[in-house]
This record gives structure tokens, sequence and C-alpha cells, in this order.
């Protein structure tokens, strides 16, 4: 599935180092793949994310993109630490090549024009020593009724997802059953005190050619519960608004796309491919910093698979950790498709992962 030259670059990986494996997809039907499943080493068989010479495989925008979105995010820090009083522009200008080398002076770091690795080692460094607030989640799911009627999601595997995160001592708002309109009334809110993390968990569907986040279920669901026929469908514009109320520049939100289990491992196949066009779509509105597609788990797996995405959170990690940690998962029921839901993870994010900080920094 990868070009030949990503399978050549890969299968000579540098001595004693890790890599990290950047895709660009530019178009819906190429992000719909799942390229962290590709077998890049025929060698192992492994998939990508699972080489042990691969650190992180993650989806970025073109490099120009990924350029503003470095010198934000730098900016940013460097305010916080008391080394820039300009505004965050994404430009690397005078003010900021000043701050820049004052920082590497302070830390004792040989002057670079670019913040290289070294230098945002020591600028996550620095910001660890800050005080950290607590992490703010919206969770925007079907209601307990809805889920038990349709044997999807927490609630029918006996979980609570805002349990789960409050388990981790991170303060949790619930939306449940939303609409669009729902959604739109709440962006003021969230302008005032954004969430850090937005957690959407429902069903995937490709309906007339787009991809929305279901909340309400199939034909025959919905005719048990009060609703129209596609008033509890959330295309990926209206959560974009939400999302763009809480957008801090540099630091949130992260968005987790979280597919319910659809049923049967044929049906989870399909489902992977539409959520990961989802959560393209919404990731190339540019306002969330990170996405994480992930979700298909069996009720059996859920536990795992959210003990290591929330409370890889709640013990502040950041987003590319946390999505390593869950690609690689080991499971006590090996079986082809049993680690799906944990490999096919993937991780879209706006700069590269050695530059993220976990929420509520």
């Amino acid at each position: 599935m990868l070009p030949r030259e990503g399978r050549a670059l890969i299968a000579d990986p540098p001595s004693g180092g890790r890599v990290d494996v950047r895709l660009v997809c530019d178009t819906r039907e190429l992000a719909a793949m799942p390229w962290e499943l590709a077998q890049a080493d025929e060698r192992s068989h492994l998939p990508l994310v699972r080489l042990p010479f691969v650190s992180t495989v993650y989806r970025s925008p073109p490099t120009d993109v990924r350029a503003e979105n470095h010198t934000l995010a730098l900016q940013a820090i460097l305010r916080i630490l008391g080394f820039f009083d300009g505004p965050p522009d994404g430009l690397m200008g005078g003010l900021t090549h000043t701050a820049l080398h004052a920082f590497q002076r302070r830390v004792g770091l040989p002057h670079k024009e670019r913040a290289d690795r070294p230098t945002w080692s020591a600028l996550r460094a620095a910001l660890s020593k800050q005080p950290r607030r607590t992490v703010r989640v919206l969770v925007i799911r079907p209601g307990r009724y809805r889920e038990i009627v349709r044997r999807r999601g927490t609630t029918a595997g006996g979980g609570d997802l805002a349990h789960i995160y409050q388990s981790h001592g991170m303060s949790v708002r619930v939306i449940e059953d939303p609409a669009p309109e729902l959604l739109r009334l709440q962006v003021p809110l969230f302008r005032k005190t954004p969430p850090d993390i937005i957690h959407l968990a429902g069903t995937v569907l490709l309906e007339s050619g787009a991809t929305v986040v279901d909340f309400g279920g199939d034909a025959a669901t919905r005719s048990m519960v009060k609703g129209s026929a596609g008033g509890d469908q959330i295309p990926v514009t209206a959560l974009g608004d939400l999302v763009a109320a809480a957008a801090r520049p540099s630091f949130g939100p992260i968005v987790i796309v979280d597919a319910s289990w659809p049923g049967s491992q044929s049906e989870a196949l399909r489902a992977l491919l539409v959520r990961n066009s989802f959560a393209h779509q919404l990731f190339g509105l540019g306002r969330a910093i990170a996405v994480i597609a992930t979700g298909l788990a069996p009720v059996k797996d859920q536990e795992l698979l959210y003990e290591l995405l929330i409370g890889g959170f709640g013990g502040g990690a950041d987003p590319a950790t946390v999505v390593g940690d869950v690609q690689r998962a080991t499971l006590d029921h090996p079986s082809p498709l049993a680690h799906l839901p944990f490999t096919s993870t993937a991780l879209f994010v706006q700069r590269s992962p050695y530059t993220f900080l976990p929420p509520g920094t």
C-alpha cells in the first residue's frame, strides 16, 4: 500500500534510532485508507505502527501549513515562559527569533534559526514546571437509553465515558442526543471556557455522499426514539463551528472521533473507512490541533481502549504518546482482526508530534 520510496526508507531505518512517519493524504479517498495497518516490512509482517523502529505514524497537512503551526506553537510557548511579548501570528519574524535565541541561551543550547528537536525538548521540560490546570472535556454522545436500545457505545458495555474521564481527574460536560441546532447554541459557552478535549462517541455513516456522526441509530431505532430521521445526524460543518469556538492557538482542542462498534468485523472494516474520512474532513477545517480517529472496539475491548486513551491524557501524556500506546496495545485474545480497533487508530496533527504538549498546559 505504501509508495515504493516509503517502503525503502522504512526498510532501512537509522541505526540506533527511531523514525516518525508522516502521511499526507490529499483526497478523502486516500485519507479513508487505513495506512496505519500497511505492512511496510515484508520480513516481519507487522503493521506500520507496530514496527520497533517507528516512533510515531501521523497524518498532517502540507509543509507550508505545518510551518505556520510550528511557529504559532513556538510563539505561544515562549510567551508563557516570558520570552516573547508579541502577538502569536505564525510568522518567524525578528521578535520570534530574538525570543527563541534568548531561550536557547538560557538553557545552554546552541544558536539555531529554527526550533529543532533539542529546543522543543527543552521547551517541553520548561513548561512541565509550570502549574497545570484541570483538563476540561466535552463528551458528545447518544443518551444512555439510545445506547442500550442500539446495543452500542459504553453504556451497552456497562461503562460511562463521563465517569471514566472524571476518575482520571478531569472535569466533564456532556451533551446527549445532540442536534445541529443544539450544538450551535453551545458555541458562545465554549468561547468562555473552551474544552481541551472534545470526545465524539457515535456511529459513523455515509449518507448521500456525506459523512456524518449518527447519535440516533438506524431506521428501526429511530422509530422507537423521538426525533426526525436526520435530526440526530451531525455533519462535519456543524462540529466545525463548535471546534472553532473551542480553539486555543497551539493548545487545543484535541478531538476524538470514537466510532461505535457496528456489530460485526465486516461492518467494522467499512466503518473504519468512513471514520477516517470523517476525521480527515474535520481535521481539514484547521481548528483542532489534533484529531484522533479511534473506536470500533467490541464490548470486551472497550475497557482497555479507554484506559489507554483517557488514562493516558489523565496521566499527563501528549496526543502522540497516547495514540502510540493505543496502537501498540497487547490483547489477551489475539486474532487476525482483534487488534483492529487499536492498530487502526489514526492521529491527525497540525505539526510534528514532538512539539505537542499534554492537555491542560
